[in-house]
Order: structure tokens, then C-alpha cells, then sequence
């Protein structure tokens, strides 16, 4: 049996004080499978000598006593160290913080090939909107929907902001109601393609709420550093259970691909609607049945017998799909974030075919389905040392005469990314 000091873990893990003696345990036990050894059973001792053994019993003691300790602190992972802490062999740079306190956690910088630090960037917790989006993205408070929520939001039958979740789960292609959706105990199990509807400025609720996640600081002890291959890349300093939120995706926000410019090297579409439309039957888009049907026969995709759907014939046109951007107005583009001047740590999240984490819409000051919180959480265990990346899931020949070539090293790698 192991025991940890928790004041000294939180510390370590999240640069927090606590006040008071918590304790970890680790014990064997019996495992009730008989072909299986053992297993290792994880649970908390509190100061008073209490034995916690799962979240929710770690929520009703904290929210009990009003500790000033949160439930992401805690984790029930027998595999996941507290105490894993990754060194790097070698550093040239030694910079201790690219975001210069912007960041509630600093942000290291390491370098073990030269004393090069990053690309200079404007360091910003928050996307910035230009006058594109600003002209017609409403940001009234007015707009959005709150809860009178008392219990840290934990019955998410009652939480109107966790009830907005669930019942967007219903446009997704399959037409149903995941009551699952959504965080738990401020960790994300899946992905929700129909956005995360956080706590806001509107709710009663308090910043101890369990569905006040993206809007809070980084927590996890992130690091940039130069790769061999892929240039600058982030890694977790602690090892970082499934589900854990890592950081956010910011920049300054465009209305078009016009307004952005061509600078496309940090560009990251705004498309939550695309994606989740794209997945019904009879989506379509934006250009013209005959443009389409044209596009198609130059690909071979259409034989030589096929009669055009738009025909002289009287037949009967097929049903158009009308998109939800189209509600917004006429000429609407999808938003552009761009990461290449201005941005946060976001920027250097690198690509694999074999990620290791996800993004997630979030809304939070805005219900703005065109303008999400990109949002990237861990989607399994990532140990302390690890580079964390995600998939751009790019279309390889997307941009005639362009190529970018993939250096994730994965079994999987698909060689190229565009």
C-alpha cells in the first residue's frame, strides 16, 4: 500500500496550496474476475479521517466542507502517477514562460538543439473577434440561457445550461437524445459534436460548478518544445487522465477567407455546423445542383446516362437540405481563427495520425453556433513526457499543387497531410 500527501500532489500537478492533510491511497485487492491477479483500488482519506472512494463522493465532501480544492484534483486512475513529474535531458533556451504571465500557469519553453526560442507571437487568452465578425456576431447577454443552479450543478435534469447539451445531442444525424452528453465531474469522456454549453455570466451557480471547465485557466503543466521533425510542439509535464481539458485554440476571429488573407499556415476553420450537417441525409452545399451535378460527371462519379435533377421534364426536384448558416443571412462564410501573430499555446499543438487528443465546440459568453470556444481535451491517458497532437484531418489533394508531408512516426501515418 502506497499514500501520498495530496497538498504536495495538487501542488505539483496544478501549482495549488491547500490547507489541511488529504491523502491518497493505493491498495491491492481481489479482482472478481478469477483469471485476473489483482487490481489496484484507488481512494482518498480526508483529515478527518473519512475514506473517499469516488467522485462523488469527493464532490459532496468538498462541497460540504467548502474546501477551496476542486474535483479535477482528483482522479481514481490506478495507472495515473501524481507524483510523475518529466525533465528534459538537455535544455539550450531555458525560457520560462512564452505566455510572460498572460497564463495563470506558467508556460516553459525547451529547446535541446539551440538556444532558438519560438516565433514571436502576441500572447492572448481569448480569441479576438475583427470587425468582419464583429458587424454580425451579437454578443448581448440578453441572448443567452442561464440556471438557478444551488448544487454546483450536479442534477443535470435541472441545469438549463447541461439541458442545452444534451437536447442538441437530438440534431446530430441520428435524430436522438443523448442523455449522456456532456461533462462529468469536469472531465470530458467523448467528443459532443453538437457543442458543450457551459455555465456563464447569467447563472447563479458558482466557479466551483461542475460545468465550468473551458472557461477556466489552464490547469494541466504544459510545455513547448522543439521537436526533431515537426518544428515546435507541446507535451504534459504530469501525467494527464482521460477526458482532461488541456487548453484552448485562440486567435484573431475572421468572417471570411477573404478578410483572413492567404497567411493560411495557423488558419482553423470555425465549422461546428458543417460538421455536424455533413452527417445528415440530404445535406448539401452551398453550390448550385447544376454546378454540383457538373463537378461530379468531370469526376466520373455521374455515368453518361444520368438525367440532371433541374430538367425540362416537370420531374420533381429532390429536396434541398437548407443549411443552419443560411438562417444567419445571406452570403454567410464559415469563421476563420487565425493562430499566425496573435494566439496562445493552442497554436502549437502539432498533427497525428494517431492523436492523442480532440477538439470540442464549447459555447460559454456566447450562443453563437458560428462562434465556438475551440476547446482540446485529452481522449485517453497521455504520461508524464508525452507530445500531445491532434488530427487536422486535412483532404490530401485538397489544394492543388500544394503538399505537406506527415512526420507523426505513427504505424498508422498516412504520409501525407494535404
Amino acid at each position: 500500500t502506497s499514500t501520498r500527501d495530496l497538498s504536495m500532489v495538487a501542488e505539483r500537478s496544478y501549482d495549488l496550496r491547500t490547507s489541511g492533510l488529504w491523502a491518497q491511497h493505493a491498495s491491492t485487492a481481489t479482482h472478481k474476475d478469477s483469471e485476473v491477479v489483482g487490481n489496484w483500488t484507488v481512494f482518498y482519506i480526508t483529515p478527518c479521517g473519512r475514506r473517499l472512494r469516488n467522485m462523488k463522493e469527493v464532490h459532496t465532501m468538498l462541497t460540504t466542507y467548502n474546501s477551496n480544492l476542486t474535483v479535477d484534483l482528483f482522479v481514481f486512475d490506478c495507472w495515473l502517477n501524481v507524483l510523475n513529474e518529466f525533465q528534459a535531458t538537455q535544455d539550450l533556451l531555458e525560457m520560462a514562460d512564452i505566455s510572460h504571465g498572460a497564463e495563470r500557469m506558467a508556460i516553459p519553453a525547451c529547446n535541446q538543439y539551440s538556444s532558438s526560442p519560438p516565433p514571436f507571437m502576441e500572447y492572448s487568452t481569448a480569441p479576438h473577434p475583427q470587425p468582419g465578425v464583429q458587424t454580425i456576431s451579437d454578443t448581448d447577454s440578453g441572448f443567452l440561457v442561464g440556471c438557478d443552479c444551488t448544487d454546483d450543478c450536479q442534477d443535470k435534469d435541472k441545469c438549463s445550461c447541461r439541458q442545452l447539451t444534451i437536447q442538441a445531442t437530438s440534431c446530430d444525424w441520428e435524430g436522438r437524445v443523448n442523455t449522456h452528453a456532456g461533462y462529468s465531474y469536469r472531465r470530458l469522456p467523448d467528443v459532443v459534436l453538437t457543442g458543450i454549453y457551459e455555465c456563464n455570466q447569467t447563472c447563479a451557480c458558482s466557479t466551483t460548478c461542475l460545468n465550468r471547465v473551458v472557461q477556466l485557466s489552464i490547469r494541466a503543466r504544459l510545455q513547448v518544445f522543439k521537436t526533431e521533425a515537426k518544428g515546435w510542439g507541446i507535451r504534459t509535464l504530469v501525467d494527464l487522465p482521460q477526458g482532461a481539458f488541456v487548453c484552448t485554440y485562440v486567435g484573431r476571429v475572421f468572417a471570411s477567407e477573404q478578410e483572413a488573407g492567404f497567411e493560411d499556415a495557423y488558419f482553423a476553420d470555425m465549422d461546428m455546423i458543417e460538421v455536424v450537417e455533413r452527417r445528415k441525409e440530404g445535406y448539401e452545399s452551398d453550390v448550385s445542383d447544376e454546378e454540383e451535378e457538373d463537378e461530379l460527371f468531370m469526376e466520373g462519379e455521374l455515368g453518361p446516362d444520368h438525367v440532371p435533377t433541374n430538367n425540362n421534364n416537370g420531374e420533381k426536384e429532390r429536396e434541398k437540405f437548407q443549411g443552419t448558416r443560411q438562417l444567419f443571412g445571406p452570403g454567410q462564410e464559415i469563421f476563420i481563427m487565425d493562430a499566425m501573430t496573435k494566439g496562445n499555446i493552442g497554436r502549437y499543438f502539432n498533427h497525428s495520425c494517431s492523436p492523442n487528443t480532440f477538439v470540442q465546440n464549447v459555447f460559454v459568453s456566447r450562443h453563437d453556433l458560428r462562434f465556438p470556444t475551440m476547446a482540446f481535451f485529452t481522449m485517453k491517458f497521455v504520461p508524464a513526457g508525452t507530445e500531445l497532437s491532434w488530427d487536422y484531418s486535412y483532404k490530401v489533394g485538397a489544394l492543388p499543387g500544394k503538399q505537406i508531408d506527415c512526420h507523426c512516426g505513427e504505424e498508422n501515418c498516412r504520409k501525407r497531410l494535404l
